[in-house]
């Protein structure tokens, strides 16, 4: 057996001390002092920090900065700081742990690169092994024993709200966020998806700014024989006009809010096209066949590969952005909760947000890849969306009560197209049945 280089035994060791959490402050100690630790040259103990720089565990700074580690996820925590979690035991290099990973296909479309992204994970923590499990249920969060899970916001909202998630403020205070938007302390965002006006014809002059500009270009497109769509639907538009859903739905001055919503659907349900405005597959499949002047809808990844083809607007909003994103959390009755944290906090990385970008999987939440990796391949995207960032809100509603309302709601609004029910009656008929959803899914998540 060839006998390693002692350069190699320093870097197996200073790795284990690294993934063990021996170094709370985050640094490694100086080289002067390596030396003398481990009775070695300069040079061996540079070349034992060089090859832990070449794998990602420090990163090496001029200066009085010195040598950083990379991923701090098992850092020992200051037990006084208001962590929950318990007493965390020591990780050893020998040590095999199983997390169970799921994704909902209906909450987060899963990049191709994810199968790569974990291999990556299990070479750097190689007694971490991730099996990764699908699912179309929509309860599929309230009985799951996996791990960690992933799905949009109005998803896993359920279990934040039943305390079924692990509190990540002992890991968020310790080791820091590297986004200032979309924040709760149970889950970690992955990527952003905000409503957006798309234009995809050299005919219109200029993309809405209001509401009632909107009303005309879609007037002008019918003249002209162009077809127009919405995709964001009519929660989505609620949150625009009314805001906080569950504070203002019974709100006696958001009415007229609600009636000019309606009057905008009534136009389009009027509208003679060839698709069912209602249908988002119907919809997506006009945008790929190029049959659509204009649209508005949520910048997800299957309209990404489109955006840079378009010219884009953000929709006229009253001080709300409603976003929807993909997010991860940990179950609270996850064994082995600091590996589940390294795993998340390895998707949260500015070099797995970079795949994410460079496949147009969607926005990423990583400040900085943002502001390079995507802002260069998608530089008219990244303008429009840039100053939404700050004022972005998600819907504090569970998507099972957004797909019961979804399913109430739609039928009464063609029923009501149909029979021209004046506006009012119509709303009256929409905001008892929306009422009467949050009042259960407040019960639900109580």
């Amino acid at each position: 057996m060839k006998k390693s280089a002692k350069y190699e035994i320093i870097y197996q060791d200073l790795k284990k001390q690294i993934l063990n959490g021996a170094f709370p402050d985050g640094k490694l100690p100086p080289v002067s002092e390596l030396t003398e630790i481990y009775n070695a040259s300069l040079l061996t103990v540079n070349n034992a920090v060089k090859l832990l720089a070449e794998n990602g565990f420090v990163i090496r700074s001029s200066g009085r900065g010195g040598t950083r580690i990379n991923q701090p996820g098992l850092r020992t925590i200051n037990m006084q700081n208001s962590n929950t979690w318990g007493h965390h035991p020591d990780i050893l290099s020998h040590r095999k742990v199983t997390l169970r990973y799921l994704t909902a296909h209906s909450g987060a479309y899963i990049p191709k690169s994810m199968p790569l992204v974990i291999k990556e994970f299990e070479k750097r923590y190689p007694w971490i092994h991730i099996e990764q499990d699908f699912t179309n249920s929509v309860d599929f969060l309230k009985n799951s024993d996996h791990d960690i899970l992933q799905a949009s916001h109005s998803t896993i909202l359920p279990l934040i709200c039943r305390g079924r998630l692990l509190d990540l403020q002992p890991y968020f205070a310790n080791f820091g966020r590297n986004s200032k938007c979309l924040h709760d302390n149970c889950t970690v965002p992955l990527m952003i998806s905000v409503p957006l006006f798309f234009c995809t014809d050299d005919e219109i002059g200029e993309l809405p700014s209001d509401w009632q500009q909107f009303i005309k270009l879609n007037t002008d497109l019918k003249k002209m024989g162009k077809h127009s769509a919405l995709l964001s639907g009519f929660f989505s538009l609620l949150q625009f006009f009314i805001g906080d859903i569950r504070k203002n739905i019974s709100d006696k001055n958001r009415e007229k809010d609600i009636i000019m919503l309606i009057e905008i659907l009534r136009d389009y349900y009027k509208w003679d096209t060839p698709w069912n405005n209602f249908s988002p597959n119907d919809i997506f499949e006009a945008i790929r066949k190029n049959k659509l002047s204009f649209f508005a809808g949520y910048c997800s990844s299957s309209i990404m590969p489109l955006a840079e083809s378009c010219r884009i607007a953000p929709l006229p909003d009253a001080g709300l952005y409603p976003a929807d994103t993909v997010r991860a959390g940990i179950n609270k009755d996850c064994l082995h909760k600091t590996e589940a944290w390294l795993f998340i906090n390895f998707l949260r990385s500015e070099a797995v947000q970079k795949k994410l970008a460079d496949e147009s999987y969607g926005i990423p939440y990583h400040e900085k890849v943002f502001n390079t990796d995507f802002k260069k391949k998608f530089p008219s995207l990244h303008k429009t969306v840039a100053p939404l960032l700050n004022k972005i809100h998600e819907a504090g509603i569970s998507e099972d009560a957004r797909s019961m309302i979804y399913h109430t709601v739609y039928p009464i609004l063609e029923e009501c197209f149909a029979n021209d029910i004046p506006g009012r009656e119509c709303m009256e008929l929409i905001r008892d049945n929306i009422r009467e959803f949050i009042i259960l899914d407040n019960i639900e998540n109580s």
